[in-house]
């Protein structure tokens, strides 16, 4: 971490719980980055925390304001400061207000598959007993679970157009791990799909320029993607063309975590 001292700190505890206020100093030049480095960040695709209060558990960065240091103009006559004095504040990472550096979103649905009627037979009724009419009759169709999962970064500097478009309508070719926090959702090889991406550009004003990028992806949770219904069992299998390729092409998708 950039070097600052801690010139004053004050506490507060209410009924709601407590929050802290720290007031350091560090050379002008290095304020932005003190700042960056207390308010948290994304690294290699994994998000590190806020930083926490010394002194009291569980409060988290979630402010920053930057000023002049009190008398520490340029004695050179130039124009600028020698100092800066940073104000942290802190609460609960829960009601914190500061700004969000990742999220990701997981949707539960099915999946509709139309059934033929040559297998299906009516069971009562005045045609009971007979097949149902593939011209006439309302086809039958199953449902059976499909996930979707969306993984957003938020203050990216940069973005591969390329690689997000040669990627989408690919599916992973090894367990697909996303690492935003602790690494704990994980999927099976051939069970995921790159559906695409959303990206929103932002420019702060301090003049920083940053990108927020959604990542979308479809789930397989009883079957891979390479698998389609089969009507003689009832099951999923594996099917190719004539070539002997499957439908889907496979990468590894890990190659979009943190980008």
């Amino acid at each position: 971490m950039t070097s600052f001292y801690i010139e004053s700190q004050k506490e507060s505890f209410t009924m709601q719980g407590c929050s802290a206020e720290m007031v350091v100093r560090t050379e002008w030049p290095s304020r932005i980055t003190v700042a960056r480095e207390w308010f948290g960040r994304l690294q290699s695709g994994i998000y590190i925390t806020p930083g926490r209060y010394p002194d009291i558990e569980g409060l988290f960065c979630n402010n920053v304001s930057i000023e002049p240091w009190p008398g520490s103009k340029m004695d050179d006559g130039t124009l600028g400061w020698e100092w800066a004095k940073l104000t942290l504040s802190f609460g609960m990472m829960e009601t914190g207000t500061g700004g969000d550096i990742a999220d990701e979103k997981i949707t539960i649905g099915g999946q509709t598959i139309t059934l033929p009627c040559r297998k299906y037979q009516w069971a009562e009724g005045p045609l009971s007993g007979q097949l149902l009419d593939e011209n006439t009759d309302a086809k039958p169709f199953a449902i059976v679970p499909e996930m979707t999962y969306s993984l957003s970064y938020h203050f990216q500097t940069n973005i591969d157009r390329s690689l997000y478009a040669s990627l989408v309508g690919n599916i992973n070719s090894s367990t697909f791990t996303p690492t935003v926090y602790d690494g704990t959702a994980s999927w099976e090889a051939r069970s995921v799909i790159y559906m695409g991406c959303e990206t929103d550009r932002k420019i702060t004003s301090d003049g920083a320029n940053y990108w927020k990028i959604t990542h979308n992806f479809g789930i397989q949770t009883d079957h891979t993607w390479q698998q389609f219904y089969c009507v003689t069992d009832g099951n999923f299998h594996k099917i190719t063309d004539l070539d002997s390729d499957p439908v889907f092409p496979e990468s590894d998708l890990n190659a979009l975590i943190g980008m």
